[in-house]
């Protein structure tokens, strides 16, 4: 007597054609998933805008980008931000990422007139969303008026960058964004270079991350 504590089932199982099938189209969705994933997470959407923001980490190719952007525009003002320096303080002498891309893009042929740092603090819990916040506060001070801005960054950044800028300024300012080109790997197959696997399938997990988790505080 088995107390009914059983019961027989029947599994199926798939043959090694039915393995074989299941790879290939594993195989198929990954190729395709690869092939989909920089293009979404590289958006550039502009918007008529009074101020262009430059994300200042961004490397010096990225950065002639950015000056020649805001040429071609109408900005009123190009605004550089980012926190403090992980290396390269004692050399340069610049202390955050915003201070050294002013100084980098005044080399660039733009003016003191036209270019404003704003740097953010140190922070564990995300530079971009600290240059986000730190950016929300100067423009709360300094430029109330402003209803909608143009965000520069590189490459996969870009997704997530706009997310949370949009999220800590709010629905009274409204974010475009400009994904500058990467140019250290190979954007058609970017999972061949260690820069392209360091860089896209993070940036795919840190938008997910973002888009679930992120709650800026209010200004």
């Amino acid at each position: 007597m088995t107390w009914h504590l059983f019961r027989k089932r029947t599994l199926w199982l798939p043959t090694w054609r039915g393995w074989l099938l299941l790879c290939l189209a594993g195989l198929l969705g990954a190729w395709g998933l690869s092939r989909g994933v920089l293009a979404f997470l590289s958006v550039t959407e502009r918007l008529p805008a009074d101020l262009l923001v430059v994300e200042g980490w961004i490397a010096d190719d990225a950065l002639e980008d950015a000056a020649a952007e805001f040429r071609r525009g109408q900005f009123k003002v190009l605004v550089t931000t980012g926190g403090p320096l992980s290396k390269g303080f004692f050399l340069s002498g610049y202390a955050t990422h915003a201070s050294l891309a002013a100084n980098t893009l005044f080399k660039l042929g733009l003016t003191t007139n036209q270019v404003i740092a704003v740097p953010g603090q140190y922070t564990a819990r995300g530079r971009t969303l600290e240059a986000a916040v730190a950016f929300r506060d100067w423009l709360l001070a300094h430029e109330p008026g402003v209803r909608s801005i143009n965000l520069v960054t590189v490459g996969p950044h870009a997704r997530r960058s706009r997310l949370t800028y949009q999220r800590v300024l709010g629905k009274q300012v409204r974010v475009g964004v400009i994904a500058v080109p990467e140019r250290h790997y190979d954007l058609e197959h970017w999972w061949r270079s260690s820069e392209g696997l360091k860089s896209v399938p993070v940036e795919a997990l840190a938008y997910v991350w973002s888009a679930l988790m992120l709650w800026p505080g209010k200004p």
